[in-house]
């Protein structure tokens, strides 16, 4: 609610009680409804008649209030005045804050000062908009500094609200007027960014191009001017590009903005400075005749600096008569003396070139010539016409002329040299100025020079040796502190660390508040890894010297902290890099390594957030751009976002020429796809990136990809395509030979045994040593599965013999003898099975192994070494889940070795613990036994009990088999007959069948 609506409201409506309340609630009323004019009326009648009526401060206060809303506000400070004396009136902060704005209005601002300033310092609804117009009061009285805290204050307040962009457009001139530049850029940037439809913003973009032309930094100076389209600062920005081209030696672009400005205001205050500098520009173009013309133009006026110019531009059309009365009617304005000095050497070359050689000497000498020639040198320097200063330098120490300002033409001479780069000749000028030795100030800048004449040139170490001479004999000079600090500097350049180290830390001790501290102590900081460089680190960020240095020295303690793995700390200094120096030259990489610690610590969709603000600048450099890009991705992904995975991938792609640095980045946008159940998506992906692809291995890798793609879909048959449109260019692919093992691993889950068999050979044959000993393994195992057991004994014996290390190795031992005893060689069985005994006795496939080696011995007829076998599995695994079936075969043991008693107690477990099959075949051991021991009526009981009990084909077949043969040896012919006919009839099929046969047709013999 705006702040002069909740001042109308303050007062509520009170109960009619006397005449002078009746009045007062008149006023109320006529206030509620916006009668300003009437409740001025009224209320003046009020206090003229109730001047002392408890309700007399209040209507004071309405009219106030009212006068204020009319803007007659020399009216209504008096009532505000005199209302701020009460000490406990209700609305003291409303009078306070109505005082000020009189009283800023009226442009007493110290008085403005001391009505908002305690109104800003008590809690309550006014206090954030008085700590404002205190700014503002601040701001029109010069006071920048508590002016910037006012505004500061007011941004961090939470009713803000329509004092935010004021406040932040008065925080931004503030670091202007301040001349802190960088700091000023910062806070136009953020302005610009949060209300880009302000209409201040071409305002502050010209307070940018001024800032940035104050760094020194003309090109972006003029870039932030040419932002300026239109608006009350038009005009200034158009100066501003004028200086900004002029100081890239642009002259022509300068000379156009300086015309453009003329030609789109006229009228402008600028206008005279323009058509000048207009004119001057032309003329360092090299069109003088377009530069006369300027000069010649009424804007430009008739002044002495004007007319100067005008003669030299007439000079270079070779018009010398013009120039020397331009010349001549400028000295008769006496002008000051180092203009004079100027316009009497353009005079005395005027008259030169006329031939006029005895008047230009003569003009020389009226004008001190020797001064005058110093002077106009010195002018030709600091214009930058270095030749020129030159020249005229030269001129002063011709030979046989004995000048006073010989020394100083010596050093203008020097300074001239250097700054055309002519190191080694300005070298030996200021060496000339150094032995001269008359003046110390002199000398020691003569002295710096060469130093900086040496580290130009590429002599470090010499000039670190000069910048530490300076520093000995001239340690109180002006040069001194800068010296000190290009030791450094010079040092590092030669490489040597220590003398770097020892100079930088040297002027931070003699020049703690020097202006190079910044840098000094950032360049020591990289020198020194540790907490002494973090310390420095955080002085310089403290000091608040150099926000541009400061912001390299946040970065530097992000990266450090990057490398030290604490995230949150770096993070932290990133994001102040971001933040408050967002136009630094490492704002960018600091803004990446935000994004790196954001995502490094889970925070995925913020990382992804700074990354797609970093991408979107143009002005990223090539590299960077291809890290965002392809760390968004990663984010994107990590965030959930597959479209936007997939965006940042196409992003990345187009600008990524490493095909596999591209395939990564794919991979990653492909699962985004994927995870978020489009896999059609992350097919085209791929199938696109094949398009774009020239590498081959990269292709493989595509192909590979896409296979496990079609597997996840559960489509195996596109999977084997991409798999063998692959293995034709790359079989030896480890890469590859994994994809294949997963492609036998679907076949082996849908039962396809032989196509399982063939992809796990692939991958066995070219896959990685782990992959390959799996590959095996489920190889063998598909193998066993579908019967090929010769081919299933080949894979895990070839896994045996090529990875004894491996944690299969116990169970390929195993499954080796399982496929040896499936193909009936017991021998070979015995082999592999007891060396799983001997090697890995405590594999969990121990007791397998013992009952298939206690049966393998047996079916090999060694009985005494089966028996031991299958004891030793009773002892040591006495849950095993074959217990029984070993149980039978030991009885089986026990009875082939004669220990006919523990065979039968054997068997008589077996048939005690199984209802089965096992358990018929213990009964017909157990008749073998009865019947080898000529007990024929107990071996048949045993027979017929399985004839009887028992469901099982083989077994009955048997048992009925063994009952014909005992009836046989009874002489029961007739009986044994039926037995075998009935093996013959229900069991055709049995083993038993045959021999049953064979009885019958003895039998009938």
């Amino acid at each position: 609610m705006p702040v002069s609506l909740l001042l109308a409201l303050a007062l509520t409506l009170p109960p009619a009680l006397d005449g002078a309340d009746d009045q007062y609630n008149f006023i109320v009323g006529l206030a509620d409804k916006g009668m300003s004019e009437m409740v001025v009326k009224e209320a003046g009648r009020f206090l003229a008649d109730y001047e002392s009526h408890p309700k007399a401060r209040f209507a004071r206060y309405r009219l106030g209030i009212a006068l204020f809303d009319l803007g007659r506000f020399g009216q209504a400070r008096p009532h505000f005045a005199e209302l701020a004396r009460v000490g406990d009136f209700e609305f003291g902060d409303e009078v306070g804050f109505r005082l000020g704005q009189c009283e800023l209005e009226r442009g007493e601002l110290q008085a403005a000062a001391r009505a908002f300033q305690p109104v800003a310092e008590r809690p309550g609804y006014l206090r954030t908009a008085a700590t404002f117009l205190l700014g503002e009061a601040f701001f029109r009285a010069g006071r920048f500094t508590d002016a910037e805290e006012c505004y500061e204050r007011t941004m961090a307040a939470d009713d803000a609200g329509d004092y935010l962009a004021d406040a932040a457009h008065g925080f931004a001139w503030c670091a202007y007027r301040l001349e802190r530049y960088e700091r000023a850029l910062e806070r136009i940037g953020s302005f610009v960014r949060k209300w880009p439809g302000d209409e201040r913003v071409s305002e502050l973009r010209f307070l940018g191009g001024e800032s940035q032309l104050e760094l020194g930094r003309a090109r972006d100076a003029l870039a932030a001017y040419q932002r300026v389209t239109e608006g009350p600062f038009h005009d200034a920005a158009l100066r501003g590009a004028g200086f900004a081209a002029a100081a890239l030696e642009e002259h022509s672009q300068s000379a156009a903005w300086f015309g453009l400005l003329l030609e789109t205001y006229p009228e402008s205050r600028y206008g005279p400075e323009a058509a000048l500098h207009q004119g001057l520009q032309l003329l360092k173009s090299g069109d003088a005749r377009a530069a006369s013309e300027a000069l010649e133009s009424r804007a430009a006026g008739a002044g002495p600096e004007v007319l100067y110019w005008r003669g030299r531009a007439a000079a270079k059309l070779a018009e010398h008569e013009r120039a020397l009365r331009c010349y001549d009617r400028a000295l008769g304005d006496e002008p000051e003396a180092e203009l004079a000095g100027r316009l009497q050497v353009a005079r005395g070359d005027a008259l030169y070139e006329l031939g006029r050689t005895d008047e230009a000497a003569q003009a020389f000498e009226r004008s001190g010539s020797d001064y005058a020639l110093h002077a106009a040198a010195v002018a030709k320097l600091n214009d930058g016409e270095h030749e020129e200063a030159v020249r005229l330098a030269r001129m002063l120490l011709a030979p046989g002329r004995e000048s006073e300002y010989a020394v100083e033409a010596r050093l203008t001479l020097a300074e001239g040299l250097f700054a055309l780069e002519q190191y080694a000749e300005a070298e030996a000028s200021f060496r000339a100025v150094v032995e001269d030795g008359s003046e110390p100030s002199r000398t020691a800048r003569a002295l710096a020079r060469i130093g900086w004449c040496r580290y130009l040139a590429g002599d470090a170490s010499g000039a670190a040796e000069t910048f530490r001479d300076v520093g000995r004999s001239h340690a109180r000079s002006a040069e001194a502190p800068e010296a000190a600090f290009m030791q450094g500097r010079a040092s590092e350049a030669a490489g040597d660390e220590d003398g770097a180290k020892s100079a930088y830390a040297a002027y931070l001790t003699r020049f703690p508040a020097g202006v190079h501290r910044a840098e000094a102590r950032l360049r020591l900081a990289r020198f020194e890894p540790g907490a002494a460089g973090d310390r420095l680190l955080q002085e310089l960020i403290a000091d608040e010297a150099e926000p541009a240095l400061a912001a390299q020295a946040h970065y530097e303690l992000g990266e450090r902290g990057t490398a030290a793995g604490d995230h949150a700390g770096a993070a932290a200094h990133y994001r102040a890099v971001v933040e408050h120096y967002p136009a630094s030259g490492v704002s960018a990489a600091a803004r990446f390594g935000l994004a790196w610690c954001l995502y490094s610590a889970g925070e995925h969709a913020d990382a992804a957030r700074e990354l797609k603000t970093l991408a979107a600048q143009r002005e990223l450099d090539a590299e960077m751009r291809l890290a965002t890009l392809e760390l968004l991705v990663w984010a994107q992904r990590k965030s959930g976002d597959a479209r936007g995975a997939q965006a940042a991938f196409e992003a990345f792609s187009a600008v990524c020429a490493d095909e596999p640095r591209r395939f990564e980045a794919a991979k990653v946008a492909a699962g985004a796809l994927q995870d978020s159940d489009r896999a059609t998506e992350a097919q085209a992906l791929f199938a696109g990136l094949l398009d774009r692809t020239s590498d081959g291995a990269v292709a493989v890798s595509i192909c590979v990809e896409r296979a496990y793609l079609f597997l996840d879909g559960g489509d195996v048959p596109e999977a084997e395509q991409q798999l063998r449109a692959a293995y034709k260019y790359s079989p030896g692919d480890p890469a590859l030979g994994e994809a294949f093992f997963f492609a036998g691993e679907a076949q082996f889950e849908r039962g396809e045994d032989a196509g399982a068999a063939e992809f796990y050979a692939i991958a066995a044959a070219s896959a990685t040593a782990e992959v390959a000993q799996r590959a095996l393994y489920k190889g063998g195992f598909a193998l066993l599965r579908s019967g090929d057991n010769d081919g299933a004994a080949k894979r895990f014996h070839e896994l045996v013999q090529q990875h004894g290390t491996s944690e299969l190795y116990g169970e390929s031992l195993f499954l080796l003898g399982e496929a040896h005893y499936r193909a009936g060689r017991y021998g070979d069985a015995v082999r592999w099975l007891d060396r799983v005994r001997s090697e890995v006795p405590r594999h969990d496939v121990a007791p397998k192994a013992l009952f298939r080696l206690g049966v393998a011995r047996a079916r090999n007829g060694e009985w005494r070494e089966a028996g031991e076998a299958l004891a030793q599995l009773a002892r040591k695994f006495p849950d095993f889940e074959h217990t029984v079936e070993a149980e039978l075969w030991r009885g089986r043991a026990l009875a082939h070795l004669d220990r006919t008693r523990g065979a039968r107690q054997a068997f008589e477990r077996v048939i005690a613990k199984d209802r089965g099959v096992l358990s018929a075949q213990a009964h017909i051991e157990l008749g073998r036994l009865a019947l080898a021991a000529g007990n024929r009526d107990d071996a048949l009981s045993a027979f017929l009990r399985v004839a009887v009990l028992y469901a099982h084909d083989e077994e009955v077949a048997e048992a009925l088999y063994m009952a014909g043969q005992v009836l046989e040896a009874q002489g029961e012919s007739d009986s044994a007959a039926d037995r075998y006919r009935a093996v013959v009839t229900e069991h055709a099929e049995a083993r038993f069948a045959g021999p049953a046969r064979e009885r019958i047709r003895a039998l009938k013999r």
